[in-house]
This record gives structure tokens, sequence and C-alpha cells, in this order.
């Protein structure tokens, strides 16, 4: 490939930046196991309710779901990490924000 011109060179480099970033954040999401663990600091009901898709127009049904989100200190990484993990009305109910949570 012959690059013509400064404009050629920078879409290039762009381009190659784009991938190496795109590289790098897929990497970081493999590597990183998801959190399974942690103290509840959120929950949230959204009720069934309808969706339209814009692209077909069709109207789609969305069920009832519960929420918690959980969160733990990362001591290596000197940061929090947070989730959000779907659960059954059953176990959405029985726990409360402040709880430790384990799946």
């Amino acid at each position: 490939m012959k690059l013509k011109g400064s404009l050629d060179c920078i879409v290039f480099i762009a381009i190659v930046f784009a991938f190496i970033g795109f590289m790098v954040i897929l990497l970081m999401n493999l590597y990183m196991k998801p959190l399974t663990e942690g103290e509840i600091y959120d929950k949230q009901f959204c009720p069934a309710h309808m969706e339209t898709d814009l692209i077909y127009g069709t109207r789609l049904d969305v069920p009832d779901s519960w929420i918690i989100s959980i969160r733990k200190f990362d001591e290596k990484n000197n940061r929090w990490r947070h989730r959000n993990i779907d659960v059954g009305q059953e176990l959405y109910q029985s726990v409360k924000i402040g709880d430790y949570f384990k799946q």
C-alpha cells in the first residue's frame, strides 16, 4: 500500500491506533473475570413494558426484571469493580442493600 500525501498517512495512523485500542480493550475484557461476589449497593426493579424496534417497527414485550448491583474493591488495581446481575424475584426480595452477595 503506497501512501499519497499527508492525509493518507494520517488516516492510516488513525486506523492503526484504533485497531490497537480495540485489541487492548478486547484483551482486557478477556483477561478480567466477571465479578461474582461483593456488597450489594443498589437494587432495581423494572416492570414489564413494551418497546418498539426502531428498524422494523415491531412491538416487543419486555418482562419484569430484578437487578442487584454489587461492588468489591480490587486491591491489586486499587479500584472498585462493579457489576449488575439479573436475579429472580425471590432472591431480589430476600436481599437488602449492604448484604454480601456471592453467586
